[in-house]
């Protein structure tokens, strides 16, 4: 009988200590430790004279050029690029501005012909199909989608451009009226 007493009580003791194994819970801490410092930033910042157009224009009287021709009108955009912050000593853009080594970079979504103009993007029975928007210089030249923009003035303390903004007719593409959307990037260029 005391054999059974005492192999009873020992399976209870491991049972219990198996089942107090489970249930202990320890709670973990974590310690965190920083510091935030402000940086003096240098580089080249660009911005433009407007953040939007609105380009409009019609079919039947011949102002919507053809891909590749000259513009007969368009939307003035400027462009300037200039020190991030000029206050600073390891500012990098005003030695590269001033040995007229900066450009700027036009880009975006290209048409599906050649790729030379912005595509519309807009999608849906309103929007216009058969044109895009093409990039002019200030003679009406086309400047094609990620090319390099001149600077005009490359020895003052900012760097300014001039570009325009119209509608063009694809290459080979019939017009049809609706409405446009496109997206036109302006990025810093390093000669």
């Amino acid at each position: 009988m005391k054999k059974i007493i005492y192999s009873l009580a020992a399976s209870t003791f491991v049972l219990m200590g198996a089942a107090q194994a489970d249930v202990v819970i320890k709670d973990a801490t974590l310690t965190v430790n920083g510091v935030l410092k402000e940086t003096t930033p240098s580089g080249c910042v660009v911005t433009l004279s407007k953040t939007s157009l609105n380009l409009t224009g019609n079919t039947s009287d011949g102002s919507i050029p053809d891909q590749g021709q000259d513009a007969k009108t368009f939307e003035p955009l400027k462009l300037v690029v200039k020190p991030q912050n000029s206050l600073t000593s390891g500012d990098t853009c005003m030695p590269q501005l001033m040995d007229g080594k900066i450009a700027f970079k036009v880009t975006g979504i290209g048409d599906e012909v050649e790729g030379t103009v912005l595509a519309n993007t807009l999608a849906g029975d309103s929007a216009a199909a058969g044109v895009g928007v093409g990039i002019y210089a200030t003679d009406g030249s086309p400047i094609p989608l990620n090319s390099n923009v001149s600077l005009l003035d490359p020895k003052s303390n900012s760097g300014t451009a001039w570009i325009g903004l119209g509608l063009v007719k694809l290459k080979g593409k019939t017009i049809t009226e609706g409405s446009i959307q496109s997206s036109l990037t302006v990025e810093v260029a390093h000669l």
